[in-house]
């Protein structure tokens, strides 16, 4: 299975290429407030945003445990748009863990500034048995900071 968002303005297309999955969206600075959908192996689906959203996006294979849970170990697509000088950032990350493969395609439209390249893993790092989790560092700490709740719940914050 590998996640493959598209960005288009503030139209983020999310498809589930091999598999069927549930995506999960959270916007931050919306205290935990998350919404998801079901997406089967193939399809794909629109997730509109507002044009200065800051957020992210992480899928589980369906019957995965604990994926739906803040710190989760899960591969994450993080946003930002109109940020630092107007700028738009994008990133996959793997701080909390990963689950999935995934990428993140800017659709190249004349005069529309992306200079970015196109991230993607397409196969998970692979590592002993010893090193695998099922929670991120927010859910075994449950520290704000690592958490990005609290006083942490703020995109400005460092």
């Amino acid at each position: 299975m590998m996640l493959n968002i598209i960005i288009t303005l503030s139209v983020l297309t999310i498809a589930g290429l091999y598999r069927d999955v549930h995506i999960y969206k959270l916007t931050n600075g919306q205290g935990g407030e998350k919404s998801s959908k079901d997406l089967s192996a193939g399809s794909s689906a629109d997730s509109r945003v507002e044009s200065d959203w800051a957020g992210g996006f992480w899928g589980c294979r369906n019957g995965e445990s604990n994926c739906d849970q803040c710190g989760s170990a899960v591969s994450l697509a993080e946003f930002l748009f109109k940020g630092y000088k107007g700028s738009d950032f994008y990133d996959i990350l793997f701080v909390n863990g990963f689950n999935l493969p995934m990428s993140i395609k800017p659709e190249r439209k004349s005069g529309s500034g992306y200079a970015c390249g196109v991230p993607t893993c397409s196969t998970l790092p692979s590592y002993s048995k010893e090193l695998q989790t099922e929670k991120g560092v927010c859910a075994a700490c449950k520290i704000d900071e690592y958490c990005c709740t609290g006083a942490f719940n703020d995109p400005k914050q460092g």
